[in-house]
């Protein structure tokens, strides 16, 4: 149970983050240098062309892992202090991380029972399909 608490407290604090930054790149004073990366950013995780394609062993799943960090530090670095700090105030008070959070645990719950579902249904079709 301490883990599930600690994952969703580091779970809501990273979205807060991530909701805080776009929060900060809308922003008029936000530098064009660091919109730019962004969307730069985006068309990376959007587009299927890697700078390491994933039919590599464990290296092409390692690139889009370090992306997202190298992405958030870079971004985070260019915009002003005060401005992060007044987007993260903002995303912390409207909630986002908790929604986030349940959203989360809705389709983890979907998922879930998609899969159940799935594994009965490839269990009866091989039963059926032995006897």
């Amino acid at each position: 149970m301490r883990r599930i608490r600690t994952f969703r407290r580091y779970f809501i604090s990273t979205a807060n983050e991530i909701y805080a930054l776009w929060l900060a790149l809308r922003d008029p004073h936000a530098s064009w240098a660091a919109r730019l990366i962004a969307l730069v950013f985006a068309f990376y995780v959007i587009l299927p062309l890697d700078v390491i394609p994933e039919p590599v062993p464990l290296l092409g799943i390692v690139d889009d892992l370090l992306a997202f960090p190298v992405a958030y530090f870079v971004i985070s670095r260019m915009l002003p202090q005060q401005l992060t700090e007044v987007a993260l105030r903002h995303a912390q008070a409207t909630g986002a991380g908790e929604r986030l959070w349940r959203i989360f645990l809705v389709v983890l719950a979907l998922l879930s029972i998609l899969w159940i579902a799935a594994i009965i249904g490839l269990s009866i079709t091989i039963w059926r399909a032995l006897n």
